[in-house]
């Protein structure tokens, strides 16, 4: 008989992938406000910062799944981190030129290790393990992502004014090269790492002909995209959720600042607390209690009426 494989060890390794991504999309929301203040920057100027980070997603989606599908999950992610290292060491020099334009390069610069990284680690999750349990698996990681997201205002608060009384940009070299080191070592120790190289079902086997099992058949007539009216919906709500998402991380400093509340730099662990304890629910509640459908309409509806209720309720 044979034993099945222990897929613990690199369950860690990705929950720490996860993190890292989530700090280094907290770092980069965090520079918009900083941003605008010390380069006296309009709101469009400062969230081109965003825009640069996420448009590498549009432009290098594609090839990094080619990327991957070359190379293997574990050097893609190697990859990524090398790419990561170089985006933010960028952010060292544009923060000493005070160039605007160097810090869109840089920001696009990390989007596109972002978008390889997430590329490779958001299939490698589902399929690391059995099929059945991808979701309670994928909800583990949106926990470490959010607590990374909750990490990287803390940690730049020990370098940084994030209340922008006192902005200087030079401040920013010590934390990045902090950041930077990090990346680099993480590269390493994924060199090392025992994440074994898997693929999906349907996916092609070593000599590059088409798997026969039962689900390879199913899709083995496919022809082009149009055909998948499941992951053509999939791709717009994609869309609209990343944006909400994405907001609701990267806007709660800059939202605290307006309100002239104390400590700013707390208020994206509010965020963070929130989106895990939706994952904690839906890892305790989905499939047993409430279909994945049901818990999809009711996260849309709530997450609405939270919406409309931030614009309308007094700031006091």
């Amino acid at each position: 008989m044979r034993n099945k494989p222990n897929y613990l060890v690199p369950l860690i390794f990705v929950g720490m992938f996860f993190l890292l991504l989530g700090f280094s999309l907290g770092i980069n929301g965090l520079l918009i406000p900083y941003l605008k203040k010390a380069l006296s920057l309009s709101n469009a100027d400062s969230y081109l910062v965003v825009t640069a980070s996420f448009s590498a997603f549009v432009v290098l989606g594609y090839p990094s799944g080619l990327v991957i599908k070359r190379l293997g999950y574990k050097k893609s992610i190697i990859i990524s981190f090398a790419i990561f290292a170089l985006g933010l060491y960028l952010f060292i020099p544009s923060a000493k030129q005070e160039s605007l334009t160097l810090f869109l390069i840089a920001s696009f610069v990390c989007g596109s290790a972002n978008t390889l990284l997430q590329t490779a680690i958001n299939p490698y999750i589902t399929i690391l393990g059995p099929v059945d349990s991808a979701a309670r698996r994928l909800s583990i990681m949106v926990i470490c992502n959010r607590a990374g997201w909750a990490l990287a205002p803390i940690f730049l608060a020990m370098f940084l004014d994030l209340s922008q009384t006192n902005v200087q940009l030079s401040d920013m070299y010590l934390p990045f090269y902090m950041i930077v080191g990090v990346f680099v070592l993480l590269g390493i120790a994924t060199f090392f790492a025992p994440l074994p190289e898997i693929k999906a079902e349907g996916e092609e086997d070593d000599n590059g002909s088409d798997k026969t099992d039962k689900q390879g058949n199913i899709y083995a007539s496919k022809k082009n995209i149009w055909q998948f009216p499941h992951l053509l919906l999939g791709v717009v709500t994609l869309f609209f959720f990343v944006g909400v998402d994405t907001l609701t991380l990267v806007s709660p400093v800059d939202f605290a600042n307006t309100l002239g509340l104390d400590h700013p730099e707390q208020f994206t662990m509010h965020t963070v607390i929130a989106t895990s304890l939706g994952c904690i629910l839906g890892i305790v509640f989905i499939p047993r209690y409430i279909s994945q459908l049901t818990a999809l309409q009711m996260g849309s509806i709530s997450g609405l009426i939270i919406s409309i209720l931030i614009l309308l309720l007094p700031l006091e």
